[in-house]
């Protein structure tokens, strides 16, 4: 049983080299990180135009609320704004 685990131990340790390898890993999440914060800008910007288009029913019409379409408005600006800080704080973490 001895014999066994130490011919085991020692055909890994033999092996280690081999399977210490770079795969390139770091370089593909970098150039992953650098579309996602060119893409952010827009689609954060196309999300909160279509917020605006779909408050935008409140301002017609007979029964009109501005106030109730700029709270809308409101909200959705501070919801992008949060999801926008959380993505800008990931994005500036290293590891």
């Amino acid at each position: 049983m001895k014999k066994t685990i130490l011919t085991v131990g020692l055909v890994l340790f033999a092996l280690f080299p081999l399977l210490a390898q770079n795969f390139g890993f770091e370089e593909k999440s970098e150039s992953l990180w650098t579309e996602i914060k060119g893409a952010a800008k827009y689609i954060l910007a196309t999300v909160f135009l279509i917020s605006v288009i779909a408050n935008s029913g409140k301002l017609m019409g007979e029964n009109r609320d501005y106030m109730a379409f700029f709270r809308g408005v409101l909200i959705w600006a501070v919801v992008i704004g949060v999801i926008a800080g959380v993505v800008s704080l990931i994005l500036g973490l290293t590891f």
